[in-house]
């Protein structure tokens, strides 16, 4: 899972995420999907500020990006997934943000390009000693690695210790036109 990336100290988590993109599009709009205008201010300065949620409503036009952060500042979650299923489930009922699916998907997929796009940007860090042994051990024709980052580290790092074994990522790999990413998102926590 994202632990092992992180691990291996690359920035890939959706908190990590929401401060690239409000941090990168301060001076000027980068995500020109996603921004109106720039920000002006730092993540941190933003967080801190009193009315941040109306300065986010004037500067991000991607209404499920302006949620993923406030809920991000409000609760420290940013779920992209989940978000996104509860929307989906609500389309319809008097309380639903989104009357169309159409919508939500299209900020979705606004928001998952930029995503691909910052995973791409990561630099491939140094293997760790620990896994290089680990996978040296576990290596043979009848292994299966479950990938499910859509990170490209382990065959970056590890593959002249993971000879004979075989990959899965389990929700698509960056760059992959055959196995594309694949958001993973359940109706429940227990699913």
């Amino acid at each position: 899972g994202n632990g092992f990336d992180l691990a291996h100290n690359l920035e890939t988590s959706y908190p990590q995420f929401i401060k690239y993109l409000v941090d990168s599009n301060r001076d000027n709009v980068i995500h020109k999907d996603l921004f109106i205008r720039p920000v002006e201010m730092f993540y941190e300065e933003l967080r801190r500020i009193n009315h941040y949620d109306i300065h986010l409503r004037n500067t991000v036009k991607n209404n499920l990006l302006i949620q993923l952060i406030l809920n991000h500042f409000l609760q420290n979650w940013s779920d992209v997934e989940e978000l996104y299923f509860r929307h989906l489930y609500n389309i319809g009922e008097n309380s639903a943000t989104y009357d169309k699916p159409e919508i939500i998907n299209k900020e979705f997929d606004q928001i998952k390009s930029a995503l691909i796009q910052y995973l791409e940007e990561q630099e491939t860090r140094p293997a760790i000693d620990s896994y290089n042994k680990l996978f040296k051990t576990l290596d043979s024709e009848n292994t299966l690695v479950l990938n499910f980052n859509y990170t490209n580290t382990i065959e970056n790092l590890y593959s002249e210790t993971l000879t004979n074994s075989k990959e899965l990522h389990f929700h698509g790999e960056l760059g992959s036109i055959t196995n594309p990413i694949v958001f993973g998102y359940a109706a429940t926590h227990n699913e």
